[in-house]
């Protein structure tokens, strides 16, 4: 409605621009984002002196008492000086909406409302394709600041039927019977080097993308990934938001009640290691640093949301279940998103399988040589061996589907196993 536009006009003229405070003040906030009235309540009477009571209600402006004494400002802008982030369909129109720490203002769950803001899909667009969801608006503020796409997670419960109908009309959710069949046909094809060969063709066809992989055009696409934000980045806390395991819970019953495939739903927190790194870095100022670091952790640390205890098991399990999960979820392999993330994370849970059981021993045997010379010789082993699992048959391919590679490497695992034999009885000389 038009007149909204003018409504939310006219009270970001009584706000004023937000700046960043405490440890994030060496991150500086965008220019949609806002401070509140510091007097809200005289700041809603000279609103009500431009417009109806009808059209503040309508916009989000103000609420009606129970008792019919009048308006009140919003919850979302009731406190003086409440952060606020302005929505608008392209950077040239008015405001749509606006976010405060009670959600979109219009009343809709924040998400739907993100992903019409042209801001935040061009950030979506630049990030591969994911939307983080955070807990709060101070969250979203900071890691906004850091160039990262991410809304608010207000508004999605309780998740009824009308929210369900966006979800799928977003396709954030796709029947699993819609997609079983494509992904057995695609199992079956992936024994042939052709459609290995072909995974760069596929993802170039793919509807609003160009040959590069990344969406072309003015169009705005929904997000192909959402990425819940499992900690505090504005307080420096890993302690989970509460809002968090009500979401998983309603999540997980669509999966098991209504057939519904949950699997591009992830979390991801940062390491504590990493947290304090981030801290360090931010009270020397060294913004690109900070940038790096959010974003490497959100490479390395997004985990599936509906089994995250399962997800955190991967660096537990032995190497032969390691194994077995990497070659399921390479013969599994689809040109997605959720695919790629399933592929890494069974990639990085056979390293650390690697490393636990067969490295780590050698390098302990290492320094318990008094002999330098022994002591290196075992080093030189430990990384023959190194090698060899990670140049073996599985990781190699892995590598070729994550780069999209046209003509994948030999793709013959006795052709590797041969050279492996050579390089594992040089190691075994060398411990002699």
């Amino acid at each position: 409605m038009r007149f909204r536009a003018s409504v939310l006009r006219a009270f970001l003229r009584l706000c004023s621009p937000a700046t960043s405070a405490g440890i994030w003040s060496a991150m500086p906030v965008g220019a949609e984002v806002y401070r509140g009235p510091q007097y809200p309540a005289a700041s809603l009477s000279r609103m009500c002196e431009e417009f109806t009571e009808a059209e503040l209600l309508a916009a989000g402006i103000a609420w009606q008492t129970d008792c019919g004494a009048g308006l009140l400002p919003a919850p979302g802008w009731s406190r003086p000086g409440s952060l606020l982030l302005a929505l608008r369909r392209s950077a040239e129109e008015q405001p749509f909406d606006i976010l405060s720490e009670c959600g979109a203002l219009a009343g809709g769950p924040a998400l739907f409302a993100s992903v019409e803001d042209a801001a935040t899909m061009a950030a979506v667009d630049n990030k591969h394709g994911f939307l983080l969801i955070a807990d709060s608006i101070n969250d979203v503020a900071v890691l906004r600041a850091a160039g990262l796409p991410v809304t608010l997670a207000n508004g999605i419960l309780p998740l009824d039927r009308p929210k369900l109908d966006e979800f799928m009309r977003a396709q954030f959710f796709r029947r699993q019977s819609d997609i079983d069949d494509d992904l057995a046909d695609k199992a079956r094809d992936l024994q042939s080097d052709e459609l290995a060969a072909g995974y760069a063709d596929t993802a170039a066809a793919l509807p609003g993308r160009d040959g590069g992989g990344s969406f072309s055009g003015d169009a705005i696409c929904a997000p192909q990934e959402l990425i819940f934000v499992a900690w505090s980045p504005h307080e420096l806390s890993l302690q989970e938001p509460p809002c968090l395991e009500l979401i998983r819970n309603a999540f997980r019953a669509l999966g098991l009640h209504l057939g519904l495939d949950v699997s591009e739903l992830y979390q991801w927190a940062p390491t504590s290691q990493e947290l304090e790194t981030l801290r360090f870095s931010l009270e020397f100022g060294e913004t690109k640093r900070v940038q790096h670091l959010l974003r490497q952790s959100l490479d390395e640390n997004s985990v599936d949301l509906i089994d995250a205890e399962k997800a955190d098991e991967v660096a537990r399990q032995s190497f032969e279940v390691a194994l077995a999960d990497l070659q399921q979820a390479v013969t599994e392999f689809t040109p997605t998103q959720g695919s790629q993330r399933r592929l890494q994370a069974s990639l990085d849970g056979y390293f650390k399988a690697v490393e636990r059981e067969f490295l780590e021993p050698l390098q302990a045997q290492a320094l318990s040589c008094r002999s330098p010379i022994r002591r290196n010789l075992h080093l030189a082993a430990a990384e023959i061996c190194r090698q060899i699992y990670r140049d073996s048959y599985w990781p190699r391919t892995v590598a070729d589907l994550l780069q999209n590679k046209r003509n994948t490497r030999d793709r013959r695992p006795e052709s590797f196993l041969r050279a492996a034999s050579a390089l594992t009885q040089i190691a075994a000389r060398l411990l002699t």
